[in-house]
């Protein structure tokens, strides 16, 4: 259920078995998940079916629907034919949906920043980089770093970016791996062919956050994700055209947390409102894209994706 049950549920009840002319009186009790618990259910001569309320156990996942027993036990006036009934809890919840579009505008926003920014680097024969947000060299010319020696020369720079006789170790720094990839990029571009055109090939690794509060038809909630995209590319250029294709790999992990707390109120006639939680997602994508350099000033460029991936809603204490 979307929010935390103000009125009690009907759920219908057939009556099995044999009736008596006078009706009957059958003892019930649920299974794990609902608020039954025992008690009993009056038919009168001539029912066939009964309605009993229960309160529903709130959560805030649209699961498709779960489902519940029902036992029908010590029956007066009436014999027990079937004891057992399934009851279906219908729910259009906010979550995972909630997180996952905005999950999903993230990662589109890391993967349009990663194109953009490979369409704006000069198209040079050559190859560029970062490792750890530390510019790299790839000319020839800069020479190769050699033991006890600096291959710029005096006053020049070696192909890390380090100063004459200052030493790389003295640029080092303590990081994680993933500290060393959201760092780190690079773009290999060929020599023009025959036709005039190149081809690149580039990459790159970006990390970006959201939170946001979730409100409406009595549900609201806090929730946060952080998203790690890696993108790898090739794309060919010819005259005024430019024709691409990215492939781009991403995660993220969040939470969410309902507000207040989380203890039956009046407000919800004893219904228990939603938990909190962690949402774990995974997607990978191919994203086409092209760019037409109109005139001099004027260049338009346009990209689509289709992908596929995976969402885990892990609820406190339990995985659902």
């Amino acid at each position: 259920m979307r929010r935390a049950a103000r009125a009690p549920d009907d759920v219908h009840h057939p009556a099995v078995g044999a009736l008596g002319p006078a009706g009957a009186c059958l003892c019930l009790g649920a299974g794990v998940g609902s608020g039954l618990g025992a008690g009993g259910v009056d038919f009168r001569p001539g029912e066939t079916v009964t309605t009993r309320g229960i309160f529903i156990h709130d959560d805030s996942h649209d699961d498709g629907g779960e489902t519940f027993e029902v036992y029908f036990y010590d029956a007066e006036g009436a014999l027990i034919a079937d004891g057992v009934a399934v009851s279906t809890i219908e729910n259009d919840d906010p979550l995972p949906a909630a997180w996952l579009k905005r999950f999903g505008r993230t990662v589109a926003e890391q993967a349009l920043d990663g194109i953009v920014g490979r369409m704006a680097v000069p198209r040079t024969a050559g190859m560029q980089g970062t490792i750890a947000g530390q510019a790299l060299s790839f000319d020839p010319a800069a020479g190769v770093p050699a033991a006890g020696g600096n291959p710029a020369g005096p006053g020049g720079t070696d192909p890390f970016g380090a100063p004459q006789g200052q030493s790389l170790a003295m640029q080092s720094r303590t990081m994680t791996a993933r500290d060393a990839l959201l760092g780190s990029s690079f773009s290999l571009t060929g020599e023009r062919d025959g036709a005039g055109g190149s081809l690149a090939f580039w990459g790159r690794a970006s990390q970006g956050r959201f939170d946001g509060t979730e409100r409406g038809d009595g549900t609201e909630f806090t929730l946060d994700g952080t998203v790690t995209t890696g993108l790898l590319g090739a794309d060919y250029a010819h005259g005024k055209w430019l024709l691409g294709l990215a492939l781009a790999k991403s995660s993220a992990e969040g939470d969410y947390a309902a507000l207040g707390d989380g203890n039956p109120s009046p407000e919800t006639d004893g219904g228990v409102p939603a938990g909190d939680g962690s949402i774990e997602a995974a997607v990978t994508a191919a994203i086409p894209y092209a760019a037409l350099q109109a005139s001099e000033r004027l260049e338009l460029w346009g990209a689509a994706g289709y992908g596929t991936g995976e969402v885990t809603v892990k609820t406190d204490p339990g995985d659902r």
